[in-house]
């Protein structure tokens, strides 16, 4: 049994990377994952049962009774019963994520071949801060209960930094193709990219966001779990990684690689990092790649 039940939508994720192992074990047991209504979506095949827990994960930060005699009438149909580890952050290196999303991973084999993306996963509750004072006001806001009326003005001030960095990348490689996803609708990029945030989000919405991030050579966003299924997906990425999150760095990502390729397609920048710092990070990696791979990864005794 893997259990997935967690407040945190993060969390769920981290915890239901662990059926990997467990359904790739050569015996005989099956795998039954207790996961709330919100992430079924998520359920690999293969499963034996997976048991729905309907309460938004609000209401997870709570024990339910009715869970507990649930569960323990279910285990009395078994003559044994394993209780997964559900360690917090498996290895993932040698794992297919579309057994989760039914969406194909990045290809680093057309890296150069494919039109080269660009997705920002934005949120309008954690944002991209560029000067101190931005950061202030989001604290003094949270503090007088008045962040839904502050948070406007920083997903206005976040979203141009977002276009400054398009505009700069797009210096360099003109035919960028770039993507907005994310809860929330603060402002326009048209002219900028192709927006595909949404006010509320279901397992159709997820679905088109895997997709997005699956052709995406690179996703930028901030730290949070926002960016565990972009990770999983995307070639790479540039994250905002906040000062009291650095004990934290990695945590939310997804990582794909077990060489050297992991340094080179993870980059971080601090929470008041400059466009000119991100977009140039950006660049490197679509710029360096192909040299970097051939003489990094691929020129190597075996």
């Amino acid at each position: 049994i893997l259990n997935t039940l967690d407040s945190l939508y993060g969390h769920i994720v981290l915890k239901l990377y662990n059926a990997f192992y467990h359904l790739d074990q050569p015996d005989e047991r099956g795998l039954i994952i207790i996961i709330p209504k919100l992430c079924k979506w998520l359920v690999p095949k293969g499963c034996a049962e997976a048991w729905i827990v309907d309460l938004k994960l609000s209401e997870l930060v709570f024990g339910y009774e009715s869970i507990r005699k649930f569960v323990s009438h279910e285990i009395a149909r078994f003559e044994e019963v394993y209780v997964s580890n559900a360690y917090s952050h498996p290895n993932l290196s040698s794992s297919d994520v579309k057994r989760l999303t039914g969406v194909t991973p990045f290809n680093l084999e057309n890296f150069s071949q494919e039109p080269r993306v660009i997705t920002f996963v934005l949120r309008e509750d954690r944002w991209w801060f560029r000067h101190m004072s931005d950061y202030w006001f989001y604290r003094v806001c949270r503090k007088l209960n008045i962040l839904s009326w502050g948070s406007g003005l920083l997903s206005f001030r976040q979203n141009r930094l977002v276009k400054r960095v398009i505009q700069l990348v797009r210096k360099e490689i003109p035919d960028i193709n770039c993507y907005i996803v994310g809860l929330g609708n603060t402002g326009s990029f048209e002219g900028y990219a192709n927006d595909e945030r949404k006010i509320k989000i279901d397992a159709s919405t997820e679905t088109a966001w895997c997709r997005t991030y699956a052709k995406s050579h690179i996703v930028i966003g901030v730290y949070g779990s926002n960016m565990l299924l972009p990770t999983a997906l995307a070639a790479g990425c540039v994250e905002i990684l906040p000062e009291d999150r650095y004990g934290n760095i990695v945590q939310d990502i997804t990582v794909r690689y077990n060489d050297r390729l992991q340094l080179f397609f993870y980059r971080f920048v601090d929470q008041f990092a400059n466009p000119a710092s991100v977009s140039s990070k950006a660049i490197a990696i679509l710029r360096d790649y192909e040299f970097y791979n051939k003489n990094m990864c691929q020129n190597i005794y075996t």
